[in-house]
């Protein structure tokens, strides 16, 4: 759930309109590792079979740039970037190893409607 600002800084006339913003939001987040482990704690370092989990929500904030093209008075269709920065403290089965970096870059591109 994001909420942001845009400004337009050529105007809202041209064919081709540019627009950048940026805002907040809350990031709600899973992470799962299964598959094979060794233990360390064992000196025969056994395999074993698990599946560890961890999620949360986070609060971030995001920058975005894109361009939206009017098609009729109400209606335009748009493409944008965004890059989302997130970090979140693991906790649940990942208890006291860091945080994980939920960052990184998302494309989109719709209609939009404007009322």
């Amino acid at each position: 759930f994001t909420v942001g600002l845009v400004f337009y800084p050529a105007g809202k006339k041209a064919p081709v309109i540019p627009y950048l913003g940026f805002g907040g939001g809350l990031y709600w987040w899973r992470y799962t590792e299964n598959g094979d482990f060794i233990n360390f704690n064992d000196e025969a370092l056994p395999i074993f079979t698990g599946e560890y989990r961890a999620d949360g929500v986070q609060a971030g904030f995001f920058g975005v740039a894109g361009l939206d093209i009017p098609v009729q008075k109400n209606w335009s269709v748009f493409a944008e970037v965004r890059y989302h920065k997130v970090r979140a403290e693991m906790g649940d089965d990942f208890d006291g190893m860091g945080k994980i970096d939920l960052s990184g870059p998302q494309v989109s591109a719709g209609v939009a409607w404007r009322f």
